[in-house]
């Protein structure tokens, strides 16, 4: 009987820009491998010129066969991948399926101090081939004292300045084919702002020193 292949996960995938698992195999057990004379997984841009992606033609099984492919220079998809069998005869047969390529968000974390509050603004973060579907933040002022927040509409976070001289804040996006981006930064407040027994922050809040900081990625 004629091989019957087929790649064995869904027809459609979605995948992060690093390592696609590529698995395959024959569903028919009488077929006789012993006529495979060609085995392999290719690619192509445009469904017509295909590029190798591993030649399995030496693999010692032919019932299944899988490989690992760094797809980390490819900036975006579709991809049509397809995995051939040819044999003795020349005969060929192959199936093929769509690899979506997502790029994770690009994250943009703006930082500022008013009032006596940091705030926190991730509105300039972006998807270059989809959109954001949640920011998390994550305020670490103290090993004892860490908290999330983590709301699809939290770009922006205002909250009072707390005591400690150094707040490590980190802000993770994640697109809609859960592609995920997490940018952290290290925030020191100057201690004019912590340690000022003259300060009246709701008057002057910039001679209490509270209006500048550092901001170290």
């Amino acid at each position: 009987p004629n091989p019957q292949i087929r790649f064995t996960h869904p027809e459609d995938n979605s995948y992060q820009t690093g390592i696609a698992v590529l698995d395959a195999g024959i569903f028919n057990g009488n077929y006789d491998t012993s006529r495979v004379e060609y085995l392999a997984f290719e690619h192509s841009f445009d469904g017509k010129n295909w590029q190798i992606i591993e030649n399995l033609t030496d693999n010692e099984n032919f019932l299944e066969w899988d490989t690992q492919w760094d797809i980390g220079s490819f900036s975006s998809g579709p991809i049509f991948v397809r995995t051939v069998l040819r044999d003795i005869d020349n005969i060929e047969w192959q199936d093929i399926m769509t690899l979506n390529i997502n790029i994770a968000p690009i994250n943009d974390m703006q930082i500022s101090v008013s009032n006596f509050h940091l705030i926190l603004d991730g509105t300039n973060s972006f998807d270059p081939d989809g959109e954001i579907v949640s920011y998390t933040w994550l305020i670490d002022i103290s090993p004892d004292n860490m908290f999330e927040i983590n709301e699809p509409i939290a770009q922006i976070l205002i909250f009072e300045l707390p005591i400690e001289e150094q707040i490590g804040i980190t802000l993770t996006t994640v697109d809609n084919h859960a592609g995920e981006t997490a940018v952290h930064t290290l925030v020191t407040l100057p201690f004019e702002c912590l340690d000022n027994p003259f300060c009246i922050p709701e008057q002057d809040a910039k001679t209490c020193g509270c209006d500048s900081m550092t901001v170290k990625n």
